[in-house]
């Protein structure tokens, strides 16, 4: 069976707990948010709220688009679902300053 998506209301439940904010760079006015998977979806166990996370777009094709290791990228968002009020961006920004420092 093809994948369908993210039921409505766990999606909804997503960006509520994120506040309608992209978890990466802090908008709240985003035409559109995508609930992100953090762990790359293999089945629909992989549909929970704490393997999600809200993205706009812009941010979503940026964790997808290579410019950030898939790694990294996990790790960030992972931080993220217990980090309310911080940004992927932020994370990034202390993680490339900190390898700049050693």
């Amino acid at each position: 069976m093809a994948y369908e998506g993210l039921p409505a209301e766990l999606k909804k439940t997503v960006f509520e707990r994120d506040r309608w904010r992209c978890r990466w760079c802090g908008r709240t006015n985003a035409m559109q948010y995508d609930a992100h998977h953090i762990v790359y979806r293999r089945s629909s166990k992989d549909d929970v709220i704490e393997n999600l996370v809200t993205l706009c777009r812009e941010h979503h094709d940026f964790v997808h688009g290579g410019r950030i290791s898939k790694t990294e990228a996990q790790e960030i968002l992972r931080e993220l679902v217990v980090m309310p009020g911080v940004t992927g961006l932020m994370l990034l920004r202390r993680r490339r300053k900190a390898r700049v420092e050693r």
